[in-house]
């Protein structure tokens, strides 16, 4: 049996005709960005949020880009994140974190005393306690990697981002077999 990783179903039924007929709407107007749709979209959006403007954008990164581009937010400021803050709980005292860009974080880890395993169920454990406490569900996908190659040599950004980004990933597959049984 597969179970869904996360199904929108009941959502889109109940409105089905009217989505049908919205994307219609776009297909035959050729305006996948900007067109009319959009428009009425921000106008009625910012009416029902009592805001004077609403802008429309493609997803959540999006949005949190621009709003921490309007905010003047640079790179080193501080913005917490509930991500953020449960690896800044669990790394915090061996390393720093670091927003990377869109919504990855690095936790650098100087000389850990503990190994991989341990300081990913710490963060599962930070994760479950948020999780217990939040109405939004929280889950992070890790990959690890060391500053120095097998020889002790330094390895490049580049290279241990790279590690540390092939290892999300495949953990991100691993998570999403979890979910079917």
């Amino acid at each position: 049996m597969k179970v869904p990783f996360v199904s929108f179903e009941p959502m889109h039924t109940e409105i089905r005709t009217e989505l049908d007929n919205a994307y219609k709407r776009v297909m035959d107007s050729n305006y996948f960005i900007q067109g009319s749709e959009c428009h009425a979209f921000e106008e009625e959006f910012a009416k029902y949020c009592g805001v004077k403007y609403c802008v429309g954008v493609g997803n959540g990164l999006d949005a949190l880009y621009l709003v921490l581009r309007a905010l003047d937010i640079q790179a080193g400021d501080e913005v917490i994140v509930a991500a953020a803050r449960c690896i800044e709980n669990v790394f915090g005292a061996i390393g720093k974190c670091y927003r990377t860009g869109g919504d990855e974080f690095a936790a650098v880890v100087f000389d850990p005393e503990e190994d991989r395993n341990t300081l990913s169920e710490k963060l599962d454990k930070e994760i479950r306690c948020y999780n217990r406490n939040s109405r939004y569900r929280l889950s992070i996908s890790r990959g690890f990697s060391s500053i120095r190659d097998d020889r002790g040599k330094l390895k490049t950004t580049g290279e241990w981002k790279y590690e540390a980004d092939t290892n999300m990933y495949q953990n991100k597959m691993k998570e999403r077999k979890t979910h079917e049984l």
